[in-house]
């Protein structure tokens, strides 16, 4: 006694098929001609490898199964299938572009960090004889850490705030210029609480 039903399977919000523009998927039902006619190709497949098979080991196994197939339709042409991880059909070419971006970005950020510990030092010791004055008026070690602790506070806010003010601005302006050729462009935004690290971590 056969059922018939209709399934209806919800993904993740956060699921990001390789087409953005996809709202639903139906499924395909081959006809008996469909299984017989070997010259169609061109079909795209997504599937969760089993756990512990590598992307190699899989390959191989396709790579029998359309040698087979060649075998029992030798008068048909050669098909062969290719498969990818994930990672590698949404990034594809632009992995580079994307290494050598992270690679700058850290490497002005290690700049700005050593520049910005420069300058505290150099504060530190020119204002050597405003915090003796200060000791010598009777201002112990928990105020004069309290002051300094307070103008790096106020000095952090406000730094943040302007970088996260042309942060936004510069976002804009990447999303424009490199949304084109940078795979998920759009899904970029602004971490709040890495903003927030960040700015709180400043000198």
């Amino acid at each position: 006694m056969g059922w018939n039903m209709k399934l209806w399977v919800f993904m993740r919000k956060d699921f990001a098929p390789e087409d953005r523009s996809v709202d639903c998927w139906i499924p395909y039902a081959f006809s008996q001609a469909d299984l017989k006619d070997r010259d169609v190709a061109g079909w795209l497949a997504t599937a969760r490898l089993a756990q512990g098979v590598s992307i190699g080991e899989a390959q191989a196994q396709v790579d029998a199964v359309m040698e087979q197939i060649h075998k029992e339709n030798p008068s048909q042409p050669d098909y062969r299938s290719h498969l990818n991880s994930l990672k590698t059909q949404l990034v594809g070419p632009s992995q580079n572009d994307l290494l050598l971006l992270f690679g700058a970005v850290g490497c002005l950020m290690l700049m700005i960090c050593v520049n910005l510990g420069n300058l505290v030092l150099s504060r530190s010791s020119a204002r050597q004889r405003e915090l003796s004055i200060r000791a010598a008026l009777g201002a112990n070690r928990t105020q004069l850490i309290a002051h300094s602790l307070t103008e790096t506070f106020v000095v952090g806010l406000a730094g943040g705030g302007m970088g996260w003010l042309v942060a936004n601005w510069m976002l804009d302006l990447f999303l424009y210029v490199g949304g084109d050729f940078l795979p998920r462009a759009s899904e970029a935004s602004l971490s709040g609480s890495r903003s927030f690290f960040l700015s709180s971590s400043r000198p």
